[in-house]
């Protein structure tokens, strides 16, 4: 949220790739003066780290500390962006130590369309979603495999201009109010 906070994130998970727990442990930068709702905004990521994934444990730790910075305060998207980041980035690397497809190793772990309305290891509820029609589509429109084919041949051929794959997920957290989490 602009601020420095450092993320210690790790995910247990089997040799086939399924994912069985996530830990986060947060050290957050408030600066120097207490905003109305400042420290809770990385609390509000707490909420979103899971993501679009099946996880069967969960544990979020966070400390906000005081610095000689400028304070922070709630504004839009208010840990959504930082827990979407670090999520994301700890499947692609937990797909590159496994030698997995980042797209192979989400399909995995993610919510199936029959599982709506799904309860998160987080607590959030959510209501809908079809995620591998969503990433099928995607993945056929932008041609994945074409990408992926000239990706292994420009680092095969040591080409200097070489192609980055990025994928993301990203659910957007909203109505939290009235709900048995607030």
């Amino acid at each position: 949220h602009g601020r420095d906070q450092v993320q210690r994130l790790t995910l247990a998970a089997t040799k086939d790739g399924k994912v069985t727990a996530l830990h986060v442990d947060l050290l957050t930068d408030m600066g120097a003066y207490l905003g109305l709702v400042g420290s809770a905004v990385p609390i509000l990521g707490a909420y979103i780290f899971n993501a679009i994934y099946k996880f069967n444990a969960y544990r979020f730790e966070n400390r906000n500390v005081f610095t000689n910075k400028v304070r922070t305060d709630a504004y839009r998207g208010a840990g959504r962006p930082e827990a979407t980041y670090a999520i994301e980035r700890l499947m692609d690397d937990l797909a590159a130590e496994l030698d997995m497809d980042p797209l192979e190793l989400r399909a995995k772990n993610w919510i199936n369309a029959d599982e709506f309305p799904f309860t998160t290891v987080a607590g959030e509820e959510y209501d809908s979603g079809n995620y591998a029609a969503a990433t099928d589509r995607a993945v056929e429109l932008f041609g994945y495999a074409e990408l992926r084919a000239e990706q292994a041949e420009r680092r095969a051929n040591k080409d200097p201009v070489q192609l980055g794959i990025g994928i993301s997920t990203y659910t957007e957290c909203c109505g939290l109010a009235p709900s048995r989490v607030l």
